[in-house]
């Protein structure tokens, strides 16, 4: 088939079979097309046929006659075939198969991995994943039909389910060339019965309703929300439908506000009476919120369900006027007041019409014209009533007096009290009409005439029975009937209230008729004309939406709303007789109406457009309404409107604003090659976010080439990738085989209109593959204490193998002298392998045993490639210990002391070392011990440098004590591991009375006194001198005291020594010098006479009560203030 006239949007291409490629040809066999190796590519526009013309020939047969081959472009309609709620029956997941959800293309069937299903809200109470993936499935997450297909799509629940659970995800599916489709899928899982001989995971659920005042907080109770089991330790209920008329609140210890409006809560902070439910204060009676309760891992523990809230309605709302009327009145007459003249209504749905009391002000200014009298018993007049007596027609008002008046009142619901008042106007008997547009009728029908067409008003004391119709002159082309007879002449305003009062038509193709009638009550009477409306039956039909197109605007701009665009119409009813109302939108841009058709009015541009809720249909076809865009990055808006022609209504006709951005995006997956190889980049590797640009991609320009590699079809390099090129999957990413983890290259999408996306990147995943060998990059060696262990570092072995990660790299011990290889935590196990990962971790440990020198040999693999015998040697060095520190303790008699690193310390070269001090010779007045607890303690013969460091180790000094001071002793020996010992230490204990510890027998009593006053000093010295006599042996001890003068006053009189009765008598008083103070101190030393041995340094604090004798004084030198002239 020789093809004279090539198709004119694409071209004819043939399979070879060398190497699968399809090439362009002018010329074909029919064994070509028999074996499907001849196909038509499409390649430009959007055309609905296209056609080549061919002659045929058979070897040298050929033929003069041209054929046609047509082709015949169809548009793919993307539908859903199924879908079906998937259900768990007692189990945590399931597979979403294709018997619960498909999406099919029509009338072509699209490959299933071509149709893509994107996430739009994922489900609350489970997660979405692939078999095939690691992580699951979020908003914006994709998935395709060709995974449902091959049951790779689960949904799992967070944890084991204990209750019913109604859950769903929301998606939009797109195929390529179709128009998405938005979805929902739901999940129901119901619990298994709980069996009677298991206990265990057995659940007891609490759900009681809680009661709150309206507006008030109230703590949630652990008894109302409770799960017993012994499964669960902790749970965390989060929120997944917040209450509709209050919030919940969690405080912390102090009962401070710690989450306000929190979609959280736990177990711990519901059992501490920590979780709170706030009313707003609004009229509601109930209220819940849904909750899923999670317990943390491993526990497996989850609950759904609803917490309900009971609002007790509280009176907070206090009356309204409902109405603002003029009551009008005959002179001298009387009248009921209805709820027309006087009505008050109250928000708290809990009062009633016969709880607002009006109770009438007596002692105001302007006395009222008039009284109040109960309707039943006009002699008896009444300073009090409620509303419903008012809607029950129980008030009467009677005129005396003046013309104008008004009436003062408390109206009260029991808790508020408001004032109001109604105004009275007198004048001689009237009766009206209100105004009325009359009726609208259908050509030969009836309509029922209302009381809202039809009303009254009046000044005299009426009821509606009273009020009397008379028609004085009949409608030309009907009747009026009243019930069920016909062609009445009179009725009442009752008549009209109970619709009893009809307009029956009957002579056709009449546009108006009208009546006339006499309106009567008592002796007055007025007139009025009723005019009836005839409009055909036609006007009844509904409207019909003849255009509804999508508008479209580009970003910014605006555009004329044509009947093209939308028209709704009738056959009878002219166009300025439909009108429009939006009753939504538009959200990214407003309507006007223009006086001159096509343009938009720009020469008030500094005022604040107008935006048209109203215009109809007439002003469409004029061309004169225009969408005005105004929002930036957007792609669509709506306007939604009901139409009408004052008879029929459309309700929530829409029209849908397609906006072109500005600027387009496009999203890219990520690629992913082994390196060194090739990849196919096709279409659906891309993805075009801004949605008016869908399928309108043609090709994509090379804006960055990769780094690593290139973009080639059929071993050429290419600068712009078709897009039909790229459904052929001829178009490949080469990677280059350098060691690199990554690539990227940088595209723009274009468009047939030659229209350029933002830039955007192809990220590239290179699968590494292992072809070079480890390369042992550091070898130092190590030099390790005597005894000691070494952690091996980078610096002393380091392996580098630039395509293998740490952990692939083994190291394998042949031999080792001196010592083991272990690993960390486990230092007494050694190991012959381990990876480079583990050195850099700090985990590889070698152990020293023997010898001054060593080495290790040893082997290094990849998996692949090895290195062998490679040699690390070894080197130690010697141990050695010194004494730095060895002061005198000082000991209180019969008192214990610690031993601290101050008064003993020594240090050893490995400062891992555990350093022990062992007692050769023990001290002989008192003893060593070790404190286990507070009160828990036991002698000791050794003890180590860390024990000191800690503070454990006690001197105890035991000996019965017959003098002031003494001295101990004790011989030691300073040893560690492989260390040379010190032997013969002597640590030498000074027992004294000046050691500090009689400062606790002295007895200050709390010394207060008020600022510029004065106190005694008393100190009370008996344990002293009884510890003194009894401890240490003396008897009767004579001890003095001596003291400084204090900072903020004075010791009257002053006496530098006391004597033990002076000091207890209090003889010298503390005189305060009236300073600004609130504390002083007095610093005093006990002797023992005569040889004036100090016992013990103590401080007396004064307390200082402060007086208020100081003036105040101004510190601002100047006081000012400027402010401009006329303001605030």
């Amino acid at each position: 088939y020789d093809i004279v006239k090539p198709p004119q949007f694409g071209v004819v291409e043939r399979l070879r079979v060398l190497d699968g490629t399809w090439q362009t040809v002018d010329s074909f066999t029919s064994e070509m097309v028999t074996f499907g190796r001849v196909r038509y590519m499409h390649l430009l526009g959007n055309p609905s046929h296209d056609e080549f013309k061919f002659k045929a020939s058979v070897g040298s047969i050929r033929t003069n006659t041209l054929y046609d081959f047509r082709l015949t472009f169809i548009k793919l309609e993307l539908y859903q075939s199924v879908n079906e709620e998937l259900v768990l029956n007692n189990t945590r997941e399931a597979f979403i198969s294709s018997q619960h959800l498909t999406f099919k293309t029509n009338p072509l069937a699209l490959p299933s991995d071509r149709v893509v299903y994107t996430i739009l809200r994922p489900p609350k109470y489970g997660i979405l994943h692939l078999s095939s993936g690691k992580h699951h499935l979020q908003m914006h997450s994709t998935f395709t039909q060709q995974h449902i297909d091959t049951d790779q799509l689960w949904y799992r629940l967070h944890r084991r389910a204990y209750s019913h659970i109604q859950d769903e995800f929301t998606f939009v599916v797109g195929a390529t060339e179709c128009k998405n489709i938005t979805g929902v899928m739901t999940i129901r899982h119901t619990p298994g019965s709980p069996s009677s001989d298991r206990t265990e995971g057995r659940v007891h659920t609490t759900l009681e309703r809680l009661q709150v005042t309206e507006g008030s907080r109230m703590v949630i109770p652990a008894t109302h929300l409770n799960f017993r089991t012994d499964a669960v330790t902790n749970l965390i209920f989060n929120i997944t439908h917040l209450p509709k008329h209050g919030k919940i609140e969690v405080i912390n210890d102090i009962l401070k506000v710690a989450r306000d409006n929190t979609t959280y809560f736990t177990l711990e902070e519901l059992n501490s009476d920590r979780v709170y439910y706030a009313h707003d204060d609004s009229e509601s009676r109930h209220d819940s919120f849904h909750f899923m309760a999670l317990s943390p891992e491993p526990e497996d523990f989850q609950y759904v369900g609803v917490f309900h809230i009971d609002i007790i309605l509280k009176n907070d709302n206090s009356p309204v006027r409902a109405n603002d009327n003029v009551f009008h009145i005959v002179h001298g007459g009387a009248r009921l007041i209805t709820a027309r003249d006087l009505s008050y209504t109250d928000a708290d749905l809990d009062t009633k019409p016969s709880d607002i009391i009006y109770t009438v002000q007596r002692y105001i200014k302007d006395p009222p014209n008039g009284g109040i009298f109960r309707a039943d018993n006009p002699s008896e007049q009444i300073a009090q009533f409620s509303q419903d007596d008012i809607n029950k027609n129980l008030v009467l008002f009677k005129h005396q007096g003046k013309e104008y008046g008004k009436m003062a009142f408390w109206i009260s619901d029991g808790l508020f009290d408001v004032n109001g008042n109604l105004e009275i106007q007198a004048s001689p008997p009237f009766i009206r009409m209100y105004p009325s547009n009359g009726s609208i009728v259908e050509n030969g029908k009836a309509v029922v005439i209302t009381s809202r067409d039809m009303q009254v008003d009046t000044n005299m004391n009426c009821l509606e029975e009273d009020i009397r119709y008379e028609i004085t002159l009949e409608p030309k082309h009907g009747t009026i009937e009243v019930g069920e007879g016909q062609g009445a002449f009179t009725f009442t305003q009752l008549d009209v209230t109970a619709s009893r009062v009809a307009y029956r038509h009957r002579e056709p193709k009449t546009p108006t008729d009208q009546f006339r009638f006499k309106v009567m009550c008592l002796d007055t009477w007025g007139e009025g004309v009723y005019v009836i409306k005839i409009f055909p039956s036609s006007y009844w039909e509904p409207l019909r939406v003849t255009t509804n197109l999508p508008l479209v605007v580009e970003e910014s701009t605006s555009v004329n709303v044509t009947k093209d665009i939308l028209e709704v119409m009738h056959p009878q009813i002219e166009p300025s007789n439909i009108v429009y109302q939006v009753t939504d939108g538009p959200y990214h841009g407003w309507l006007e109406i223009t006086t001159t058709p096509g343009t938009l009015e720009l020469e008030n541009y500094n005022e604040e457009p107008v935006h048209i809720k109203v215009f109809d249909q007439s002003i469409i076809n004029a061309n004169r309404l225009v969408y005005v865009q105004s929002g930036v990055n957007r792609t669509r808006d709506r306007i939604r409107m009901d139409v009408t022609n004052g008879i029929v209504w459309l309700r929530d006709v829409e029209l849908n604003v397609v906006i072109i951005p500005e600027h387009f995006y496009v999203y890219a997956f990520n690629l992913t090659v082994v390196e060194g190889e090739a990849v196919s980049v096709k279409p659906d590797l891309f993805r075009t976010i801004t949605e008016y640009y869908k399928g309108k991609v043609v090709a994509y320009k090379v804006v960055e080439k990769p780094k690593y590699g290139k973009i080639v079809m059929a071993d050429q390099e290419l600068n712009l990738l078709p897009v039909l090129k790229l459904n052929s999957g001829n178009i490949q990413y080469i990677n280059d085989g350098s060691e690199e983890s990554s690539d990227a290259f940088k595209l723009v999408a274009m468009t047939e209109s030659s229209k350029e996306s933002e830039p955007f990147y192809v990220h590239v995943n290179i699968a590494p593959v292992n072809d070079e060998p480890p390369i042992v990059a550091a070898n130092t060696g190590l030099c390790v204490w005597e005894g000691g262990t070494f952690t091996f570092t980078t610096k002393e072995l380091y392996v580098n193998d630039i395509d293998t990660p740490p952990e692939n790299v083994t190291v394998r011990v042949v031999d080792i002298v001196s010592g083991y290889i272990a690993m960390q935590g486990n230092l007494d196990t050694a190991v012959h392998h381990f990876t480079q990962a583990d050195i850099d971790k700090g985990k590889v440990v070698f152990v020293h045993k023997n010898g001054t020198k060593g080495k290790m040999i040893f082997n290094v693999t990849d998996g692949l490639h090895e290195l062998s015998k490679i040699t690390f040697l070894i080197t130690t060095k010697s141990v050695s210990l010194k004494l730095t520190r060895k002061h005198n303790m000082k000991v209180f008699p019969l008192m214990r002391e610690p031993l601290n690193n101050y008064m003993l310390m020594s240090k050893c070269s490995d400062p891992t070392r555990t350093i022990i001090y062992k007692i050769e010779r023990a001290p002989t007045l008192g003893r060593l011990i070790m404190l286990n607890g507070e009160s828990h303690h036991r002698s000791i013969k050794q003890f180590t440098q860390q024990d000191v460091n800690n503070t454990v180790v006690f001197y105890e000094h035991t000996h019965p004590f017959s003098d002031l001071y003494t001295n101990d002793s004790f011989i030691f020996t300073v040893e560690a591991p492989l260390a040379k010992p010190l032997t013969d230490q002597i640590f030498n204990i000074d027992i004294s009375v000046s050691s500090g510890g009689l400062a606790k027998y002295v007895n200050i009593p709390p010394i207060k006194v008020q600022e510029g006053d004065k106190v005694p000093i008393k100190v009370n010295v008996s344990n002293v001198i009884t510890y003194l006599e009894t401890q240490a042996g003396l008897r009767q001890p004579q001890i003095e005291a001596q003291w400084s003068q204090p900072s903020h006053g004075e010791l009257k009189p002053f006496m530098t020594s006391l004597t033990q009765s002076q000091i207890e008598s209090g003889v010298v008083n503390y005189e305060h010098d009236d300073s600004d103070t609130t504390q002083d101190k007095i610093d005093m030393a006990l002797f023992l006479l005569p040889d004036y041995v100090l016992l013990c340094n103590v401080s007396i604090i004064i307390h200082i009560t402060p007086v208020n004798d100081q003036p105040f004084r101004l510190l601002t030198d100047t006081p000012q203030i400027q402010v401009v002239q006329g303001e605030n």
